[in-house]
């Protein structure tokens, strides 16, 4: 019986220690929990005071909205955004937009556009606040073509497309034939090829559409596609163009014209490019007379036409005839468009190619170097025909053994190339296997 009372009365200690602190701990929640609804309670307040502040904010600035810009009112309901529910910020400044919905429109285009500026520094950032106000700007007009083509445009800027490319797609059935013409010249005149490619496909669809199949603007228009197709590489797609500009031609009765014999040498040279030497001949033959009789031979483009007969000649290995038609074609094309042009520097390049190939290299060198020089000074360092004069002279400091000046202007032609022209352009793949002979002449020494 002792050791029962014994233990009922530890027992009994047992259960009075317990209680005690199941108190302590019920007061303690109590505690805490009571600081923590006064805390919330104060929060809430103080956020309804700051919703109540901003609404006001937002009723002031549409009372006044006449005094805003529609961009700056956009940038204002941004910042109100923050402490306004978005949704209930749309709402309050609903009159506004239904009465600004136009110029609403135009303001977010201008103010994501100012965002894509932002792209080189900001990358994914600058895009993703580009598409927002976008999108944001098609909320207000969802049938707006304008918006939805710049949504394009910062898609195909993710997608790695260059700027000339996505200019290009802003050109579209909307401009007349002329406009396009013009558009695609100035984007092949820098090289960008791809992108006139684009072009000079909408050029040919508004030429039909104008003026129908069989006329001479269509023949022109398909003309300008399929030499661009041709310097971009893609000789199969150029060759069944320039066929369907002679038929053409044959049917309008223009086979004596200025404009034939313009579209004989853009497939001559072709034929040339494609190794057809034989078949280039008579076409360019035939190019070059018409052009006595019609233009005269104080004309650039007869000028064009001797040297591409020049070059002709000196890929046949009949360099004695080559000489003296290239001669002819510079002095033309010094006198009609002067020193520092092009195509100038184009013949300067030719007459060094064709020296090399005679073996009158060190007369070669000085030429390619002017070339050089009139080339970046007119068109730029980023064009393809840079690309062109700067691998002629690494292949002429490799014939003359000199390696090392060599290698770096091969290594700057390939890179341009690379960035300029589409893979597989034969261009890229001369320019490749020039370095690979260099780098092979300087591990062998």
């Amino acid at each position: 019986m002792e050791s029962i009372r014994l233990f009922l009365g530890d027992w009994a200690d047992a259960a009075t220690t317990l209680a005690l602190i199941l108190a302590c701990i019920s007061t303690y929640l109590a505690v805490r929990n009571y600081f923590a609804k006064t805390k919330t309670g104060a929060d809430l307040a103080q956020m309804r005071e700051g919703k109540s502040k901003a609404e006001r904010r937002v009723k002031f600035l549409l009372q006044d909205r006449e005094a805003y810009h529609p961009s700056s009112f956009l940038e204002k309901l941004d910042e109100l955004s923050l402490e306004v529910d978005p949704e209930e910020a749309d709402r309050l400044s609903g009159r506004f937009i239904s009465n600004q919905r136009e110029a609403l429109v135009s303001a977010s285009t201008r103010l994501a556009r100012a965002a894509m500026m932002n792209f080189q520094e900001d990358g994914e950032l600058a895009l993703d606040e580009a598409s927002r106000l976008a999108t944001r700007g098609l909320a207000f007009a969802p049938d707006d073509t304008g918006l939805s083509t710049l949504l394009d445009e910062i898609q195909s800027i993710r997608s790695g497309e260059t700027p000339e490319e996505r200019e290009a797609l802003k050109l579209d059935e909307g401009f007349d034939y002329a406009t396009l013409s013009k558009a695609g010249l100035k984007l092949r005149q820098r090289g960008h090829y791809k992108a006139a490619v684009r072009v000079y496909e909408a050029a040919r669809k508004k030429a039909l559409s104008e003026t129908g199949k069989t006329t001479l603007t269509f023949a022109n228009a398909t003309n300008d596609l399929a030499a661009v197709c041709r310097e971009s590489g893609d000789y199969d797609r150029a060759l069944l163009l320039f066929s369907q500009v002679m038929e053409i031609d044959e049917a309008i009765g223009q086979t004596h014209s200025a404009h034939h014999a313009d579209h004989l040498n853009s497939m001559a040279v072709l034929l040339n490019a494609m190794g057809r030497l034989e078949e280039a001949e008579p076409l360019l033959l035939q190019a070059i007379e018409i052009g006595k009789a019609t233009v005269g031979e104080a004309h650039p483009d007869y000028a064009t036409r001797l040297n591409n007969l020049a070059i002709l000649y000196r890929d046949l290995d009949r360099l004695e005839e080559a000489e003296p038609l290239l001669l002819q074609a510079i002095d033309i094309t010094k006198a009609t468009v002067g020193a520092a042009h092009p195509d100038y520097a184009r013949g300067l390049s030719n007459l060094a190619s064709l020296y090399w190939a005679m073996g009158r290299l060190e007369e070669a060198e000085p030429l390619y170097l002017q070339a050089i020089d009139i080339t970046k000074s007119t068109i730029g360092e980023a064009h393809p025909n840079y690309a062109t004069r700067l691998n002629n002279l690494a292949h002429l400091y490799q014939a003359m053994g000199r390696l090392n000046e060599a290698l770096p202007l091969i290594d700057q032609a390939v890179a341009i190339f690379e960035a300029a022209l589409p893979e597989g352009h034969p261009h890229i793949q001369i320019a490749r296997d020039v370095k690979a002979a260099i780098e092979g002449d300087l591990a062998g020494k």
